[in-house]
């Protein structure tokens, strides 16, 4: 049995008794590592723009789970924040990117096809593998490449499926060997 010492005795609030009152949930919708929205809330634009032709992107970093374990935690963090602003200045402001997972991102490109969402990923994919990376103290870092998933809706289904094709896609990329596009 555990001591919790009485309310009376401590000023700290016990973590075993619920407070009183409604509770308090945060959400947030944006990723404090890169600052571009998280899932959630991608998705909930990404639903805004479904009925209008709608391409997605889902971008994943090769081997970077390897890369955290051997650089760490803060210059992996330093890594995907810079990657972030890669990806928004190679897409503009009309595509909407997002962080999909620990070493991914989300893109959705309003009115753009397969093939426009082709030409944008292999851009992106180019974009990554070429950017010189380094630490916050300046050290050089190896070059990242990624596998990219693409599928498009063309007004028809729903964000999940293109989703959910697009992460298929992604998979096929990764299974090929990375550093890939693949519809």
């Amino acid at each position: 049995m555990k001591h919790r010492p009485s309310s009376a005795a401590s000023s700290w609030a016990d973590p075993w008794t619920p407070l009183p009152g409604p509770r308090l949930v945060r959400i947030t919708d944006s990723d404090e590592v890169t600052g571009l929205p998280l899932r959630h809330a991608f998705a909930a634009r990404a639903e805004r723009m479904a009925g209008e032709p709608l391409a997605a992107m889902i971008v994943e970093l090769d081997h970077f789970l390897r890369f955290r374990g051997s650089y760490g935690r803060a210059v992996a963090d330093h890594v995907l924040a810079h990657l972030a602003h890669v990806l928004r200045d190679e897409l503009g402001a009309w595509c909407l990117v997002a962080r999909w997972s620990s070493d991914a991102f989300v893109i959705a490109c309003p009115w753009a096809d397969v093939s426009l969402a082709l030409d944008l990923a292999e851009r992106v994919r180019i974009a990554i593998e070429d950017e010189l990376l380094t630490a916050a103290d300046g050290l050089w870092l190896p070059s990242m490449t990624c596998s990219i998933g693409v599928a498009d809706m063309r007004g028809r289904g729903t964000v999940e499926a293109l989703l959910a094709r697009a992460d298929a896609a992604r998979g096929t990329a990764i299974r090929e060997g990375g550093n890939c596009v693949r519809v």
